[in-house]
């Protein structure tokens, strides 16, 4: 008996699990990845905004939600004051895979 032609198309079934299990996991990891670059870009945009302030204002919280159609970063801060959030959001851009974004910003007291 030969067995060749068995090893091979086992061989091969292997292969192809990997490769799929591989591009699926890379698939998230790239989508996660975004998210992640996103809020810190973010994050350093409002920062760069907030020192152009009189006044100490701290950020509370940096969230994204992506159970709307247009994704929405949402800055929480501790005092109402508006930034320039164009910069932030050419920056995401740029640098993301998230072309149609949405900043919002909050504050605790109004």
């Amino acid at each position: 008996m030969n067995f060749k032609g068995q090893i091979a198309f086992e061989s091969l079934l292997v292969f192809l699990m990997v490769i799929t299990s591989a591009t699926l996991i890379l698939t998230l990891y790239l989508q996660i990845h975004d998210d992640t670059v996103a809020l810190e870009y973010a994050k350093i945009g409002t920062l760069e905004e907030l020192s152009k302030q009189a006044e100490n204002i701290i950020i509370e919280k940096i969230e994204l939600q992506r159970n709307q159609a247009i994704p929405t970063i949402t800055i929480t801060l501790d005092k109402n004051t508006t930034i320039n959030t164009t910069n932030i959001e050419n920056t995401i851009k740029s640098n993301t895979k998230l072309q149609n974004i949405k900043i919002e910003v909050k504050s605790l007291r109004q």
